[in-house]
């Protein structure tokens, strides 16, 4: 790992050791991700000016990134490994798979009466000498259950930056863009992460007050291409048919008015169904003793785990390899 550190590569299949994790896998905290959906879902659905339930994704969307970052390590999902819950009631079932070991791919469904949710979860990591980058890719879609079957693609994910290993203050930043698209009306979002952000050499010589790391704003439009443009002209244009700001760690505002307040909105609890598959996350033979504090257990379990998945690895590459030579 020290040398992936000064080289900037990736870590994602680097074994990590039991102590830094949460007793929790992967998929249990994929899950944690949708835990505000149930509150804008009936929203969406029931909006029908395509532009007003662009703004409910929106904040949706806000809500979920907030959601989404900890600095707890969950256990790596088991290639196969499934989770099965609700998001705050039965009407809300969340589905998750582990579909792939190298890329380490997540899938997830939900679905409930106002729309039905499907997509994959993967990162990139790289380390650098003080920070961690980390892409968030896959795919995200959203299909209303309303007559023309609206389908919103989350398109692009905010990158995750980890700064101050080494030095200075720990800190986890979004940076980069957020967009969305409206497949079946023609409506996109952007939204621009820590757009002052500064370089080292700006935080010391520069004396100018810029914005809260967490501050972000965006446009919503009919003109994709207005999605291109990087500079700050693009909130100036006649095409800008809405403007949103805000801060993901406390609040959305889209034209003057609240889509999202962590103190006034409140997520739902994700919770696991009784009698799970033995596939399911609950089951994992390394869970229960991290979770009751039997970490030399736990690590024993979590390494028997990954030998299983290695080996079944092997086996899969054999049967391909021998495949290909057969056709």
């Amino acid at each position: 790992m020290g040398s992936n550190l000064f080289k900037g590569k990736s870590i994602m299949s680097v074994s990590l050791p039991i102590t830094i994790m949460e007793p929790k896998s992967m998929l249990q905290r994929l899950a944690d991700i949708y835990v505000y959906l149930p509150l804008f879902a009936k929203k969406m659905y029931d909006e029908k000016d395509p532009v007003e339930r662009m703004k409910w994704y929106v904040g949706y969307s806000i809500a979920a990134l907030y959601q989404n970052l900890a600095q707890v390590k969950p256990l790596n999902p088991i290639w196969g490994e499934t989770y099965e819950g609700y998001l705050g009631s039965p009407d809300f079932k969340i589905y998750c798979e582990q579909i792939s070991h190298h890329p380490p791919i997540s899938q997830v469904q939900i679905d409930c009466p106002y729309l039905t949710l499907y997509g994959t979860h993967y990162v990139e990591a790289s380390t650098y000498p003080n920070s961690i980058k980390v892409r968030s890719l896959g795919k995200h879609v959203v299909i209303l259950k309303d007559e023309e079957k609206t389908t919103i693609e989350l398109v692009k994910r905010p990158n995750v930056l980890v700064e101050g290993l080494v030095v200075g203050k720990r800190t986890m930043s979004y940076i980069d863009t957020l967009e969305i698209e409206d497949k079946t009306n023609g409506i996109y979002a952007q939204g621009r992460f820590n757009p002052e952000k500064q370089g080292l050499l700006e935080k010391i010589f520069n004396k100018t007050k810029f914005t809260r790391p967490d501050f972000f704003k965006g446009f919503i439009t009919k003109n994709k291409g207005l999605l291109e443009d990087a500079s700050r002209k693009a909130f100036y244009s006649k095409d800008m048919i809405s403007y949103f700001e805000g801060q993901w760690l406390e609040f959305l505002v889209i034209d003057g008015e609240s889509y999202w307040d962590l103190e006034k909105n409140r997520p739902v609890i994700n919770y696991g169904i009784k009698n799970p598959l033995p596939s399911d996350s609950v089951n994992r033979a390394d869970l229960g003793p991290l979770t009751e504090g039997k970490l030399e257990t736990a690590q024993k379990e979590k390494e028997a785990l990954e030998d299983v998945q290695r080996g079944d690895r092997k086996l899969r590459a054999e049967f391909r390899r021998k495949a290909k030579n057969k056709g």
